[in-house]
Protein backbone atom coordinates (compact mmCIF):
# COMPACT_ATOMS: atom_id res chain seq x y z
CA UNK A 1 0.00 0.00 0.00
CA UNK A 2 1.09 3.59 -0.64
CA UNK A 3 -0.23 6.12 1.24
CA UNK A 4 -0.82 9.73 -0.16
CA UNK A 5 0.01 12.41 1.64
CA UNK A 6 -1.20 16.53 2.65
CA UNK A 7 1.84 17.98 1.51
CA UNK A 8 1.65 17.19 -2.01
CA UNK A 9 -1.39 19.13 -1.96
CA UNK A 10 0.25 22.26 -3.75
CA UNK A 11 2.28 20.55 -6.07
CA UNK A 12 -0.64 18.88 -7.30
CA UNK A 13 -2.89 22.49 -7.38
CA UNK A 14 -0.08 23.91 -9.54
CA UNK A 15 0.43 21.39 -11.98
CA UNK A 16 -3.69 21.29 -12.30
CA UNK A 17 -3.77 24.92 -13.11
CA UNK A 18 -1.47 24.67 -15.63
CA UNK A 19 -2.59 21.52 -17.24
CA UNK A 20 -6.56 22.35 -17.19
CA UNK A 21 -5.43 26.01 -18.16
CA UNK A 22 -3.05 24.61 -21.46
CA UNK A 23 -6.26 23.04 -22.75
CA UNK A 24 -7.47 26.30 -24.29
CA UNK A 25 -5.39 28.43 -26.63
CA UNK A 26 -4.82 31.65 -25.63
CA UNK A 27 -2.13 34.52 -26.96
CA UNK A 28 -0.85 37.87 -24.17
CA UNK A 29 -0.01 41.03 -24.94
CA UNK A 30 4.03 40.43 -24.83
CA UNK A 31 7.27 39.93 -26.04
CA UNK A 32 7.89 37.69 -28.44
CA UNK A 33 11.11 35.68 -29.24
CA UNK A 34 10.05 35.45 -32.93
CA UNK A 35 10.10 39.48 -33.92
CA UNK A 36 14.46 39.21 -32.82
CA UNK A 37 15.02 35.71 -33.61
CA UNK A 38 15.17 34.23 -37.33
CA UNK A 39 14.39 30.41 -35.78
CA UNK A 40 11.56 31.38 -33.93
CA UNK A 41 10.35 33.36 -37.19
CA UNK A 42 10.04 30.38 -38.98
CA UNK A 43 8.68 28.22 -36.30
CA UNK A 44 6.11 30.86 -35.95
CA UNK A 45 5.45 30.45 -40.02
CA UNK A 46 5.13 26.64 -39.56
CA UNK A 47 2.82 27.09 -36.61
CA UNK A 48 0.72 29.29 -38.55
CA UNK A 49 0.39 27.06 -41.51
CA UNK A 50 -0.31 23.70 -39.17
CA UNK A 51 -3.24 25.84 -37.71
CA UNK A 52 -4.06 27.27 -40.65
CA UNK A 53 -4.22 24.14 -42.10
CA UNK A 54 -6.82 22.71 -39.31
CA UNK A 55 -9.22 26.06 -40.55
CA UNK A 56 -9.89 26.86 -36.78
CA UNK A 57 -9.17 30.23 -35.45
CA UNK A 58 -6.54 30.52 -32.96
CA UNK A 59 -8.43 32.33 -29.99
CA UNK A 60 -6.40 35.52 -29.03
CA UNK A 61 -7.62 36.83 -25.48
CA UNK A 62 -6.48 39.70 -23.77
CA UNK A 63 -3.98 39.04 -20.31
CA UNK A 64 -6.55 40.29 -18.55
CA UNK A 65 -9.47 38.11 -19.71
CA UNK A 66 -6.87 34.83 -19.32
CA UNK A 67 -5.86 36.35 -15.51
CA UNK A 68 -9.58 36.00 -14.95
CA UNK A 69 -10.15 32.65 -16.50
CA UNK A 70 -6.29 31.34 -14.12
CA UNK A 71 -8.17 32.52 -10.86
CA UNK A 72 -11.26 31.22 -11.73
CA UNK A 73 -9.76 27.58 -12.73
CA UNK A 74 -7.54 28.00 -9.11
CA UNK A 75 -10.52 28.82 -7.22
CA UNK A 76 -12.82 25.96 -8.23
CA UNK A 77 -9.98 23.04 -7.77
CA UNK A 78 -10.85 21.43 -4.50
CA UNK A 79 -8.60 19.14 -2.85
CA UNK A 80 -8.52 16.52 -0.17
CA UNK A 81 -6.91 17.38 3.20
CA UNK A 82 -7.13 20.73 4.91
CA UNK A 83 -7.80 24.10 3.08
CA UNK A 84 -5.01 25.38 1.39
CA UNK A 85 -3.99 28.96 0.26
CA UNK A 86 -3.66 28.49 -3.36
CA UNK A 87 -3.23 32.74 -3.74
CA UNK A 88 0.34 32.25 -4.33
CA UNK A 89 0.13 29.80 -7.09
CA UNK A 90 -2.27 32.09 -8.69
CA UNK A 91 0.44 34.64 -8.90
CA UNK A 92 3.18 31.83 -9.61
CA UNK A 93 0.88 30.93 -12.62
CA UNK A 94 0.59 34.55 -14.18
CA UNK A 95 4.30 35.41 -13.13
CA UNK A 96 5.00 32.74 -15.69
CA UNK A 97 2.91 33.70 -18.49
CA UNK A 98 4.21 36.85 -18.73
CA UNK A 99 7.41 35.79 -19.73
CA UNK A 100 8.84 36.29 -23.18
CA UNK A 101 7.19 33.04 -25.75
CA UNK A 102 8.97 31.89 -28.66
CA UNK A 103 5.72 32.97 -31.00
CA UNK A 104 2.55 34.48 -31.20
CA UNK A 105 1.15 30.91 -31.89
CA UNK A 106 2.67 29.56 -28.87
CA UNK A 107 0.61 27.56 -26.41
CA UNK A 108 1.57 30.49 -23.17
CA UNK A 109 0.42 27.97 -20.82
CA UNK A 110 1.85 24.32 -22.50
CA UNK A 111 4.98 27.05 -22.84
CA UNK A 112 5.17 27.27 -19.34
CA UNK A 113 5.30 23.84 -18.58
CA UNK A 114 7.78 22.52 -21.53
CA UNK A 115 10.07 25.89 -19.84
CA UNK A 116 10.20 24.85 -16.42
CA UNK A 117 11.11 21.21 -17.47
CA UNK A 118 13.69 22.00 -19.66
CA UNK A 119 14.67 23.88 -17.37
CA UNK A 120 15.28 21.05 -14.73
CA UNK A 121 16.82 19.12 -17.59
CA UNK A 122 19.42 21.12 -18.28
CA UNK A 123 20.34 21.40 -14.31
CA UNK A 124 20.31 18.19 -14.18
CA UNK A 125 22.99 17.60 -17.03
CA UNK A 126 24.82 20.72 -15.99
CA UNK A 127 24.94 18.05 -12.48
CA UNK A 128 25.75 14.98 -14.33
CA UNK A 129 28.32 16.65 -16.26
CA UNK A 130 27.08 16.14 -19.24
CA UNK A 131 27.67 18.44 -22.58
CA UNK A 132 25.81 21.95 -22.11
CA UNK A 133 23.66 22.49 -24.51
CA UNK A 134 20.90 25.44 -25.09
CA UNK A 135 18.04 24.03 -28.06
CA UNK A 136 15.92 26.02 -29.21
CA UNK A 137 12.13 24.42 -28.08
CA UNK A 138 8.70 24.76 -28.50
CA UNK A 139 5.04 22.80 -29.30
CA UNK A 140 2.97 22.26 -33.20
CA UNK A 141 0.53 20.26 -33.31
CA UNK A 142 1.31 16.79 -34.75
CA UNK A 143 0.14 13.41 -34.64
CA UNK A 144 2.30 11.81 -32.44
CA UNK A 145 3.22 12.58 -28.70
CA UNK A 146 6.70 11.79 -29.53
CA UNK A 147 9.38 14.68 -30.27
CA UNK A 148 10.82 15.59 -33.20
CA UNK A 149 13.12 18.34 -34.56
CA UNK A 150 13.34 19.92 -37.27
CA UNK A 151 15.93 21.95 -39.28
CA UNK A 152 15.49 25.52 -40.45
CA UNK A 153 16.23 25.90 -43.77
CA UNK A 154 17.55 29.36 -43.33
CA UNK A 155 20.11 28.80 -40.65
CA UNK A 156 20.60 25.15 -40.70
CA UNK A 157 19.52 25.35 -36.64
CA UNK A 158 17.44 22.26 -34.80
CA UNK A 159 14.66 23.44 -32.52
CA UNK A 160 12.72 21.09 -30.77
CA UNK A 161 9.22 20.30 -31.11
CA UNK A 162 6.87 19.07 -28.82
CA UNK A 163 3.17 18.08 -29.52
CA UNK A 164 0.62 20.50 -28.41
CA UNK A 165 -1.18 17.90 -26.88
CA UNK A 166 1.48 16.68 -25.13
CA UNK A 167 0.49 17.43 -21.47
CA UNK A 168 -2.91 17.13 -22.29
CA UNK A 169 -2.22 13.72 -23.43
CA UNK A 170 -0.90 13.24 -20.73
CA UNK A 171 -2.85 14.30 -18.15
CA UNK A 172 -6.29 13.21 -19.92
CA UNK A 173 -5.48 9.43 -20.81
CA UNK A 174 -3.83 8.99 -17.18
CA UNK A 175 -7.48 9.96 -15.49
CA UNK A 176 -9.51 7.11 -16.11
CA UNK A 177 -6.53 4.57 -16.09
CA UNK A 178 -5.80 5.68 -12.31
CA UNK A 179 -8.81 5.46 -11.43
CA UNK A 180 -9.75 2.14 -12.32
CA UNK A 181 -7.46 1.17 -9.33
CA UNK A 182 -9.14 0.46 -6.09
CA UNK A 183 -8.65 2.78 -2.81
CA UNK A 184 -8.65 1.30 0.53
CA UNK A 185 -9.78 2.99 3.71
CA UNK A 186 -5.88 3.52 4.25
CA UNK A 187 -5.42 5.44 0.82
CA UNK A 188 -3.44 2.50 -1.09
CA UNK A 189 -3.65 1.71 -4.37
CA UNK A 190 -4.56 -1.91 -5.41
CA UNK A 191 -5.19 -3.34 -9.05
CA UNK A 192 -7.54 -6.02 -9.58
CA UNK A 193 -9.08 -7.20 -12.86
CA UNK A 194 -12.77 -7.80 -12.06
CA UNK A 195 -12.69 -4.10 -10.21
CA UNK A 196 -11.20 -2.39 -13.24
CA UNK A 197 -13.53 -4.35 -15.63
CA UNK A 198 -16.42 -3.82 -13.23
CA UNK A 199 -15.70 0.54 -13.26
CA UNK A 200 -15.30 0.30 -16.76
CA UNK A 201 -18.97 -1.20 -17.39
CA UNK A 202 -20.66 1.20 -14.48
CA UNK A 203 -18.90 4.52 -15.71
CA UNK A 204 -18.95 4.79 -19.57
CA UNK A 205 -17.85 8.47 -19.27
CA UNK A 206 -14.61 7.09 -18.78
CA UNK A 207 -14.39 5.14 -21.65
CA UNK A 208 -16.09 8.17 -23.91
CA UNK A 209 -13.39 10.43 -22.13
CA UNK A 210 -10.80 8.28 -23.39
CA UNK A 211 -12.28 7.87 -27.37
CA UNK A 212 -13.16 11.96 -27.17
CA UNK A 213 -9.65 12.22 -26.89
CA UNK A 214 -7.91 9.95 -29.46
CA UNK A 215 -10.29 11.54 -32.09
CA UNK A 216 -9.34 14.88 -31.11
CA UNK A 217 -5.93 13.87 -31.16
CA UNK A 218 -6.10 12.33 -35.13
CA UNK A 219 -8.15 15.55 -36.08
CA UNK A 220 -11.40 14.17 -36.12
CA UNK A 221 -13.65 16.27 -33.27
CA UNK A 222 -13.30 19.28 -30.52
CA UNK A 223 -11.41 19.44 -27.96
CA UNK A 224 -12.34 17.08 -25.05
CA UNK A 225 -15.08 18.25 -22.87
CA UNK A 226 -14.28 18.25 -18.82
CA UNK A 227 -15.03 15.16 -16.56
CA UNK A 228 -15.41 14.77 -12.80
CA UNK A 229 -11.81 13.60 -11.69
CA UNK A 230 -11.89 11.71 -7.94
CA UNK A 231 -8.96 13.67 -6.43
CA UNK A 232 -8.26 10.92 -4.31
CA UNK A 233 -6.02 9.87 -7.27
CA UNK A 234 -4.52 12.81 -8.19
CA UNK A 235 -1.10 12.30 -6.04
CA UNK A 236 -0.50 9.01 -7.99
CA UNK A 237 -1.77 10.66 -11.56
CA UNK A 238 0.33 13.42 -10.85
CA UNK A 239 3.74 11.45 -10.57
CA UNK A 240 3.27 9.78 -13.06
CA UNK A 241 2.60 12.50 -15.84
CA UNK A 242 4.79 14.85 -14.27
CA UNK A 243 7.78 12.03 -15.07
CA UNK A 244 6.32 11.02 -18.57
CA UNK A 245 6.52 14.55 -19.76
CA UNK A 246 9.63 15.02 -18.15
CA UNK A 247 11.05 12.51 -19.83
CA UNK A 248 9.51 13.26 -23.42
CA UNK A 249 11.46 16.41 -23.20
CA UNK A 250 14.37 14.58 -21.72
CA UNK A 251 14.85 12.17 -24.48
CA UNK A 252 14.84 15.09 -27.12
CA UNK A 253 17.25 16.88 -25.33
CA UNK A 254 19.08 13.83 -25.21
CA UNK A 255 19.15 13.87 -29.13
CA UNK A 256 20.89 17.18 -28.46
CA UNK A 257 23.46 16.19 -26.20
CA UNK A 258 24.29 13.49 -28.86
CA UNK A 259 24.66 15.61 -31.69
CA UNK A 260 22.82 13.09 -33.42
CA UNK A 261 23.14 14.02 -37.04
CA UNK A 262 19.88 12.82 -39.42
CA UNK A 263 20.05 9.70 -41.26
CA UNK A 264 17.44 11.29 -43.42
CA UNK A 265 14.40 13.98 -43.23
CA UNK A 266 10.92 13.55 -43.63
CA UNK A 267 7.82 15.95 -43.66
CA UNK A 268 5.73 17.05 -40.94
CA UNK A 269 2.55 15.49 -40.14
CA UNK A 270 -0.38 16.70 -38.24
CA UNK A 271 -4.15 15.69 -37.39
CA UNK A 272 -4.95 17.60 -40.56
CA UNK A 273 -2.47 16.47 -43.34
CA UNK A 274 1.44 17.12 -43.77
CA UNK A 275 3.83 20.00 -44.28
CA UNK A 276 7.09 20.01 -45.91
CA UNK A 277 8.98 21.34 -43.28
CA UNK A 278 12.26 18.89 -42.53
CA UNK A 279 11.71 16.76 -39.67
CA UNK A 280 14.80 15.18 -38.76
CA UNK A 281 14.89 11.12 -38.80
CA UNK A 282 17.27 9.01 -37.26
CA UNK A 283 18.27 5.75 -36.60
CA UNK A 284 17.10 3.31 -33.80
CA UNK A 285 20.62 3.40 -32.44
CA UNK A 286 20.45 7.04 -32.16
CA UNK A 287 16.76 6.81 -30.38
CA UNK A 288 18.04 4.12 -28.08
CA UNK A 289 20.38 6.32 -27.06
CA UNK A 290 18.23 9.37 -26.54
CA UNK A 291 15.85 6.82 -24.25
CA UNK A 292 18.95 5.64 -22.35
CA UNK A 293 20.45 9.50 -21.97
CA UNK A 294 16.79 10.46 -21.36
CA UNK A 295 16.51 8.51 -18.51
CA UNK A 296 19.08 8.96 -16.85
CA UNK A 297 18.40 13.07 -16.96
CA UNK A 298 14.90 12.55 -15.82
CA UNK A 299 16.20 10.34 -13.04
CA UNK A 300 18.48 13.14 -11.89
CA UNK A 301 16.20 16.07 -12.08
CA UNK A 302 13.67 13.87 -9.76
CA UNK A 303 15.95 13.23 -7.08
CA UNK A 304 17.38 17.09 -7.43
CA UNK A 305 13.53 18.10 -7.35
CA UNK A 306 12.30 19.00 -3.58
CA UNK A 307 8.48 18.03 -4.49
CA UNK A 308 6.95 15.71 -1.87
CA UNK A 309 5.33 13.44 -4.39
CA UNK A 310 9.12 11.99 -4.80
CA UNK A 311 9.06 10.92 -2.08
CA UNK A 312 5.62 9.78 -1.52
CA UNK A 313 5.83 7.18 -4.46
CA UNK A 314 9.96 6.83 -4.78
CA UNK A 315 10.28 4.58 -7.68
CA UNK A 316 7.31 5.51 -9.88
CA UNK A 317 9.01 8.03 -11.58
CA UNK A 318 11.35 5.89 -12.82
CA UNK A 319 9.31 3.61 -14.49
CA UNK A 320 7.19 6.64 -15.93
CA UNK A 321 8.72 5.91 -19.09
CA UNK A 322 7.24 2.24 -19.60
CA UNK A 323 3.76 4.17 -19.48
CA UNK A 324 4.50 6.85 -21.47
CA UNK A 325 5.52 4.07 -24.47
CA UNK A 326 2.15 2.30 -23.43
CA UNK A 327 0.32 5.67 -24.01
CA UNK A 328 2.46 5.78 -27.44
CA UNK A 329 1.77 2.62 -28.58
CA UNK A 330 -2.05 2.73 -27.88
CA UNK A 331 -2.73 5.97 -29.68
CA UNK A 332 -1.14 4.80 -32.56
CA UNK A 333 -2.82 1.37 -32.64
CA UNK A 334 -6.65 3.76 -32.27
CA UNK A 335 -5.10 5.82 -35.72
CA UNK A 336 -4.79 2.62 -37.33
CA UNK A 337 -8.07 1.22 -36.30
CA UNK A 338 -9.31 4.22 -37.92
CA UNK A 339 -7.72 3.90 -40.60
CA UNK A 340 -7.98 0.30 -41.12
CA UNK A 341 -11.46 -0.53 -40.05
CA UNK A 342 -9.22 -3.60 -37.79
CA UNK A 343 -6.57 -3.88 -35.09
CA UNK A 344 -2.97 -3.74 -36.04
CA UNK A 345 -1.34 -7.35 -36.94
CA UNK A 346 1.03 -8.54 -34.62
CA UNK A 347 4.57 -8.67 -35.15
CA UNK A 348 5.09 -11.12 -38.02
CA UNK A 349 8.23 -14.00 -36.68
CA UNK A 350 10.75 -11.72 -38.76
CA UNK A 351 9.83 -8.61 -37.30
CA UNK A 352 10.00 -10.70 -33.50
CA UNK A 353 13.03 -11.79 -34.81
CA UNK A 354 14.45 -8.49 -35.51
CA UNK A 355 13.29 -7.08 -32.49
CA UNK A 356 14.79 -10.04 -30.36
CA UNK A 357 18.49 -9.21 -32.06
CA UNK A 358 18.50 -5.66 -31.41
CA UNK A 359 17.63 -6.32 -27.84
CA UNK A 360 20.11 -8.33 -27.67
CA UNK A 361 23.08 -6.53 -29.44
CA UNK A 362 21.97 -3.03 -27.47
CA UNK A 363 22.53 -4.74 -24.17
CA UNK A 364 25.46 -6.05 -25.01
CA UNK A 365 26.68 -2.79 -25.57
CA UNK A 366 25.89 -1.12 -22.72
CA UNK A 367 27.24 -3.71 -21.03
CA UNK A 368 30.49 -3.60 -22.33
CA UNK A 369 30.39 -0.08 -23.61
CA UNK A 370 31.71 -0.74 -27.12
CA UNK A 371 29.46 -0.09 -30.35
CA UNK A 372 29.70 -2.49 -33.20
CA UNK A 373 27.95 -2.12 -36.06
CA UNK A 374 24.90 -3.52 -35.37
CA UNK A 375 20.82 -3.37 -36.80
CA UNK A 376 20.52 -0.62 -34.90
CA UNK A 377 22.43 1.73 -37.17
CA UNK A 378 18.98 0.72 -39.19
CA UNK A 379 17.72 3.10 -41.72
CA UNK A 380 14.39 2.57 -42.02
CA UNK A 381 14.85 3.14 -45.91
CA UNK A 382 17.90 0.58 -46.30
CA UNK A 383 15.39 -2.17 -47.25
CA UNK A 384 15.39 -3.73 -44.25
CA UNK A 385 11.52 -4.56 -43.59
CA UNK A 386 10.53 -2.80 -40.51
CA UNK A 387 6.44 -3.01 -41.60
CA UNK A 388 4.36 -0.02 -39.94
CA UNK A 389 7.87 0.78 -37.24
CA UNK A 390 9.20 3.93 -39.53
CA UNK A 391 11.93 5.41 -38.31
CA UNK A 392 11.26 5.10 -34.40
CA UNK A 393 11.91 1.35 -33.26
CA UNK A 394 8.56 -0.18 -31.95
CA UNK A 395 7.26 0.68 -28.70
CA UNK A 396 7.35 -2.72 -26.73
CA UNK A 397 11.20 -3.14 -27.88
CA UNK A 398 11.69 0.39 -26.24
CA UNK A 399 9.74 -0.49 -23.33
CA UNK A 400 11.65 -4.39 -23.18
CA UNK A 401 15.31 -1.96 -22.68
CA UNK A 402 13.99 0.12 -20.22
CA UNK A 403 12.25 -2.14 -18.02
CA UNK A 404 15.73 -4.63 -18.28
CA UNK A 405 17.25 -1.28 -16.90
CA UNK A 406 14.95 -0.58 -14.27
CA UNK A 407 14.90 -4.20 -12.83
CA UNK A 408 19.00 -4.05 -12.80
CA UNK A 409 18.76 -0.90 -10.35
CA UNK A 410 15.66 -2.56 -8.52
CA UNK A 411 17.46 -5.92 -7.79
CA UNK A 412 20.46 -3.12 -6.41
CA UNK A 413 18.16 -0.65 -4.56
CA UNK A 414 14.98 -3.01 -3.37
CA UNK A 415 12.74 -0.93 -0.91
CA UNK A 416 9.34 -2.26 -0.17
CA UNK A 417 8.05 1.63 -2.30
CA UNK A 418 9.92 0.65 -5.19
CA UNK A 419 8.00 -2.63 -5.52
CA UNK A 420 4.77 -1.32 -4.75
CA UNK A 421 5.52 1.52 -7.38
CA UNK A 422 6.20 -1.19 -9.91
CA UNK A 423 2.43 -2.73 -8.85
CA UNK A 424 0.87 0.74 -9.71
CA UNK A 425 2.40 0.92 -12.90
CA UNK A 426 1.70 -2.44 -14.06
CA UNK A 427 -1.83 -2.00 -12.77
CA UNK A 428 -2.02 1.05 -15.08
CA UNK A 429 -0.45 -0.93 -18.19
CA UNK A 430 -3.24 -3.24 -17.61
CA UNK A 431 -5.95 -0.77 -17.74
CA UNK A 432 -4.55 0.75 -20.73
CA UNK A 433 -5.20 -2.33 -22.38
CA UNK A 434 -8.81 -3.00 -20.74
CA UNK A 435 -9.98 0.35 -21.84
CA UNK A 436 -8.30 -0.19 -25.63
CA UNK A 437 -10.31 -2.95 -25.69
CA UNK A 438 -13.80 -1.74 -24.73
CA UNK A 439 -13.00 1.30 -27.34
CA UNK A 440 -12.08 -1.17 -30.22
CA UNK A 441 -16.07 -1.51 -31.27
CA UNK A 442 -16.46 2.32 -31.47
CA UNK A 443 -13.38 2.96 -32.70
CA UNK A 444 -14.66 0.50 -36.45
CA UNK A 445 -17.98 1.61 -36.00
CA UNK A 446 -16.45 5.72 -36.95
CA UNK A 447 -13.95 4.16 -39.40
CA UNK A 448 -17.21 2.47 -40.60
CA UNK A 449 -18.93 6.03 -40.97
CA UNK A 450 -20.84 6.10 -38.24
CA UNK A 451 -21.28 9.68 -37.13
CA UNK A 452 -19.19 10.60 -34.42
CA UNK A 453 -21.99 12.45 -32.44
CA UNK A 454 -24.28 8.97 -32.50
CA UNK A 455 -21.29 6.95 -31.10
CA UNK A 456 -21.08 9.35 -28.46
CA UNK A 457 -25.06 9.45 -27.90
CA UNK A 458 -24.99 5.61 -27.82
CA UNK A 459 -24.10 5.47 -24.79
CA UNK A 460 -25.68 6.14 -22.02
CA UNK A 461 -22.38 8.86 -20.48
CA UNK A 462 -22.78 9.81 -16.91
CA UNK A 463 -23.32 13.47 -16.53
CA UNK A 464 -19.92 14.98 -15.10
Amino acid sequence: MISTRNTAVVAITFWLVLTTCAQSKSVFVHQYLSDTDDDYKYLESEQKRAYDSAQAAYSLQTAEEAERGIQKTVQGIKLPGPPQDTGPIYESVIRELHQPLPTRYEDPTAFIVLRKQMSAIAQAASRLHLPQVAPRFGTLPTNTIQGQTIEVPKTKDKIVLLNTQLFNACFILSKPVVQLMRIDSGGGYYYGPDYAVAQIKAHPELRQQWLQFILEYVGKSTPVKKYRFDLRYAPVQTTLVLAMELFAVAHEYGHVIKNHNAIDTGELKTPWGSLDTNVLRRSWRQELEADDVGTTIMLKAEDDDQNPLHQTFLGLEERAPLLFFKYADMLENSSYVLSHGTVRPQLTNDQKRLVDQVSKEWLAERKSKSRSKSITDANPQSGLDLGDFGDHPPAQLRRSLLLSRIRQETVRNSRPEEIKAAEIEEACERNIDLLFAALVPDLIRIHNGENVLDVFQSKRVAKP
